[in-house]
């Protein structure tokens, strides 16, 4: 009976470290073969799950039938990437269907009522961290979305160097915005690119500088490629059977910039994957991002000393003495003027509407006036009419010289009152 209990004990014991042991090789196989995420990328996968694309898009959604009007005249479901909200009306949105201010509006109340698409209460469907995922991923891509903008336009200066060479070499496109998790890619080890951040990075970089600009020079580290188990060489092997390569830069960029690259590259591993609120403490949105206990936001260059720079101003002064003609002292169409620089910062119905910035002090995109004069038609679900109504439109370098009035601070002498064109009176 004696031998019996001590194997049975023996038994047990054994059964116990297998357990332990199966359990353990289980935690090692997970880190190794399944890919790292972000919260960014467990948003998109959500948004997916959600059905959110279903009716938006990047740049429009779904037709959206309205009562009372022919089919030919309904408006879309608003693009997801030409909203400027703050995080907490983010959350307002995704939770509820709609932001506190909107539920304050009658105007919009009434409007949605007549809507036959109307934003799903995601609340009791998801939970807080995953509104909050998706909101990181919302996030990225409005930044991304600003600086494709800003390259195109030639006013990304402001942007570290590192950063707009990541954006110019197609880095993000891979790896993700800001480094927050890539592509998939077939054949390779996880089946996808890895972030600049967490085990899977360091695995091939080993998070050393020397690596990572052997990795952006030449398209691989020499360490990678030599390492070998019996003689087989992984880094090699995945390296040639995978369906997406590293691109070798050493053709494409100065020294100096394949540094300045490598020394960005180590900066976003050192942020780690980057939940919503950490994001938007690292890179604000260009509009201006209000506190969560706002209600409302403050006109956006409001504080600016009206007496600017008097030669600029009398360039952009026949663009603006034209706009005067239906937004002016006795014609105010919108209920908005711009006859005063007070009144331009002030807005009218459609900016509160639209709950955004008519003109923004230094950032031509989070200014409205930009979107009517470039757009190329109307969009009445998102309250965007080109402008003007009628007549010639503004020119490439009109529409330029108003972006570089704006993006100098809207300089206004003091005092200054517009009237429209004498042959319009």
């Amino acid at each position: 009976m004696k031998r019996q209990g001590k194997k049975g004990r023996l038994l047990g014991l054994l059964l116990l470290l297998a357990v332990i042991g199966a359990g353990l090789l289980l935690i090692i196989f997970r880190a190794e073969i399944f890919p790292e995420s972000s919260p960014a990328q467990r948003g998109a996968r959500l948004m997916e799950t959600a059905g959110c694309w279903s009716c938006h898009s990047a740049e429009s959604g779904a037709f959206n039938p309205d009562r009372g009007k022919h089919p030919a005249e309904y408006s879309t479901v608003h693009s997801l990437f030409r909203e400027r909200l703050s995080l907490a009306e983010m959350r307002q949105w995704i939770a509820q269907g709609l932001s506190e201010a909107r539920a304050n509006s009658q105007a919009y109340m009434a409007s949605r009522e007549r809507e036959a698409l109307k934003m799903p209460a995601y609340k009791n469907h998801l939970s807080v961290a995953e509104i909050d995922e998706i909101i990181a991923y919302l996030a990225l891509e409005q930044y991304r979305h600003d600086v494709k903008q800003s390259l195109r336009q030639g006013d990304a200066h402001d942007l570290p160097r590192g950063e707009l060479l990541a954006h110019r070499m197609a880095c993000y496109s891979c790896h993700g915005v800001l480094g927050q998790g890539g592509t998939g890619n077939l054949d390779s080890l996880k089946s996808y690119i890895p972030g600049f951040f967490g085990s899977d990075f360091d695995a091939l970089t080993a998070g050393e500088r020397s690596q990572v600009l052997e990795w952006i020079r030449d398209g691989a580290s020499q360490a990678f490629l030599d390492q070998s188990f019996l003689g087989f060489h992984p880094g090699r092997y995945f390296r040639d059977s995978q369906a997406i390569g590293m691109p070798a830069y050493k053709d494409y960029l100065s020294e100096q910039d394949l540094e300045e690259l490598a020394d960005h590259v180590l900066e976003l591993r050192s942020w780690g994957p980057l939940n919503a609120r950490d994001f938007f403490q690292k890179r604000p949105l260009k509009a201006p991002q209000r506190d969560e206990d706002d209600e409302a936001s403050p006109v956006a260059g409001s504080e600016r000393n009206s007496e600017g720079d008097s030669a600029l101003f009398d360039q952009v002064r026949p663009i603006l003495t034209r706009c005067v003609k239906c937004h002016g002292p006795s014609e105010h169409k919108s209920e908005y003027r711009m006859d005063t620089r007070e009144h331009l910062l002030a807005g009218g119905e459609i900016a509160e509407f639209m709950e955004r910035s008519t003109a923004v002090a230094g950032d031509p995109g989070a200014s409205m006036i930009i979107t009517f004069v470039e757009a190329a038609e109307e969009d009445p679900y998102n309250e965007i009419y080109p402008m003007p109504p009628e007549g010639d439109r503004l020119t490439t370098q009109e529409i330029e010289l108003l972006r570089r009035w704006i993006r100098e601070g809207l300089p206004w002498p003091s005092g200054e009152e517009l009237l429209p064109p004498e042959n319009e009176n």
